[in-house]
């Protein structure tokens, strides 16, 4: 089940739950209890290089700042 960030509109809290997205609404301000709320998103970065199986050839990687493995 994925973890999904919210902002309650009553008090403003902002809270992580773990639920299935058919139980999102149901979804409760543990503060106060209020189910209006606001979905909150960030931002996913995503390397391109996970440890050699990209960068294992010899050069410079391409993706060296994203990963922090400078070659060259």
């Amino acid at each position: 089940m994925p973890n999904y960030t919210f902002r309650c509109l009553h008090c403003q809290a902002e809270y992580n739950i773990r639920c299935s997205m058919d139980d999102r609404e149901q979804v409760a301000c543990p503060d106060c209890h209020s189910k209006q709320k606001q979905q909150i998103f960030s931002s996913l970065r995503i390397s391109h290089c996970y440890k050699e199986s990209v960068c294992a050839g010899g050069g410079s990687c391409p993706h060296a700042a994203a990963c922090g493995r400078d070659r060259g």
